[in-house]
This record gives structure tokens, C-alpha cells and sequence, in this order.
């Protein structure tokens, strides 16, 4: 039997509607397009067999890395490589950025979809949730300020490897840190994803998370951190899979020991 054809172009402003009208049951997904279509470092494409729209895929570069955040495929048009087409559009375009490495968290049965397409294993998330909460109380902690920014900046390029400087001055609103003297300890954003927690040592970290659990009932954390791991548990939290992440090429080092909160689950 023959494939039908099937069109990979770029996603815009105009095709969002359409786009979000496949998915119009996760609510998210309508800011997700848009900033994608939206944003000089993000991109977006869609995908037609014969004339009609059934799916479509977006993701994100930082400096030398990119991230694969979406791929969507209507339903009734599974196995018949729109997928993988997508994916293919992506890492070419984030190659033409410059990317050495592409990453992407792959949902939990997922995984070996994302190795034919070159991506390796590297941890697993964990969601933490439903234990025991405490009030965040150290003065240490403040508000973000401009003169903050560098700090911040440093410590996270330190935790993931990856330059994330733009995508991290957009989220800065309403973040807050650790503090001492000039030097930045630690710090969280939570309008970040699902938010993110960064700090130099457990002490900032669980004091950091607890301001986290005053805006979400859940923590996304990567596999590799114990410290943490063994502090929620004791605390009572259940833990789940939220999915795997992987990466094509020269992947950077995450240092597990430093992210006390992600804001990558599966989105």
C-alpha cells in the first residue's frame, strides 16, 4: 500500500488556532504555540497528510544546545512516520542554529522512538509530591533584583552545562534567592515551566524548595539527586516517573547534586 504524502513546513501565529484545536483539551498547549511561533530562539513546525493538518512539533535553542519540547500527532494518524518527519525538521533546524547536542524528555514508553532518531539515555525525572510542608523562614532569602542577574546566570550555566541566559532573563519575574554578602547561593523561578531550583548546598536548596511548595503541589526532580531524594521521602512525599532524559550528540554535564527543583516533566 502506498504512504500518503505528508508535508513538513514551518508553524505560525496564523496556524495556531488550528494547531491547538487538535489538543483542545490541555489548555496549556495555546501558550506553548504561541511562544514558540513567537520567540526568535524557538520554532515550531506542522505537519499535512494529503491537505489536512494532524500534527505538529516545537522546540528551543540555548547557545550550543537545543531542546525538542513537543511533538503531537492527531490520534488516528499514529505509525505512519509523521513523528519522525517532524523530528527530522527540528534537528535541522536546530543544527542550523549551531547546536552541538539536542535534547528532549521522553515520555515513559517513548524511549526507544527517541534512540532510532540518535538520542542516548541519561536520567530519569522523578515527581515528588503529598508530603509534609514547611514555611520557608530564612532572611537569606529575598526578592530578585536586576544586580542579582550575573549571579544567577553563573550558578545555572554551573548546574546544566548549557548557556541559558536568554530563556532565563524572560522567566526572572518573580523569582528569588539565597543570598550572602554579593554572591548568589541559590535561586528559584516559578514561572519557569513547572519551576526551577538551583543552589550550591542542600541547606539552600530545601529552604529554596519550600518556597516552590507554596506555588505548586509537585517538584520535578532528576534521578541523580540523592540528597534531595532522600529529603522529600523522609518528608513523606510519593514519587512517580514523569519520563527520561535524552540527548543527541555532545550532551553538557548536569550537575544533579545542584537542582533542587526542574521545570522539565514531560510537557
Amino acid at each position: 500500500m502506498e504512504s500518503p504524502p505528508l508535508t513538513v513546513t514551518p508553524l505560525t501565529a496564523a496556524d495556531v488556532d488550528a494547531a491547538y484545536a487538535l489538543v483542545f483539551d490541555e489548555p496549556d498547549m495555546l501558550g506553548q504555540l504561541l511562544w514558540h511561533t513567537r520567540t526568535p530562539y524557538a520554532f515550531a513546525v506542522k505537519i499535512h497528510m494529503w491537505d489536512l493538518l494532524s500534527g505538529f512539533a516545537y522546540g528551543m535553542v540555548h547557545g550550543h544546545t537545543g531542546w525538542i519540547r513537543e511533538v503531537y500527532v492527531h490520534a488516528g494518524d499514529f505509525n505512519l512516520g509523521m513523528g519522525s518527519a517532524m523530528v527530522k525538521a527540528l534537528l535541522q533546524w536546530m543544527e542550523e542554529q549551531g547546536t552541538t547536542a539536542q535534547g528532549v524528555v521522553a515520555r515513559p514508553g517513548t524511549e526507544n522512538f527517541w534512540m532510532k532518531h540518535g538520542f542516548a539515555p541519561e536520567h530519569e525525572l522523578l515527581g515528588y509530591s503529598e508530603g509534609k510542608f514547611y514555611q520557608a523562614t530564612r532572611d537569606e532569602v529575598i526578592h530578585l533584583e536586576p544586580q542579582h542577574l550575573l549571579g544567577v546566570l553563573h550558578l545555572d550555566r554551573r548546574a546544566t552545562g548549557e548557556d541559558r541566559s536568554t530563556y532565563l532573563r524572560e522567566h526572572f519575574y518573580l523569582g528569588i534567592a539565597w543570598i550572602e554578602g554579593t554572591k548568589v547561593r541559590g535561586f528559584q523561578l516559578p514561572l519557569l515551566g513547572r519551576g526551577v531550583c538551583v543552589a550550591d548546598s542542600p541547606m539552600v536548596g530545601f529552604e529554596l524548595q519550600r518556597w516552590a511548595f507554596n506555588l505548586q503541589n509537585e517538584l520535578v526532580l532528576p534521578a541523580g539527586q540523592t540528597e534531595a531524594h532522600e529529603h522529600l521521602l523522609k518528608d513523606g512525599h510519593s514519587t512517580r516517573p514523569l519520563g527520561l532524559r535524552m540527548w543527541r550528540g555532545d550532551a553538557p554535564t548536569m550537575r544533579t547534586d545542584m537542582i533542587y527543583s526542574w521545570h522539565q516533566g514531560v510537557e
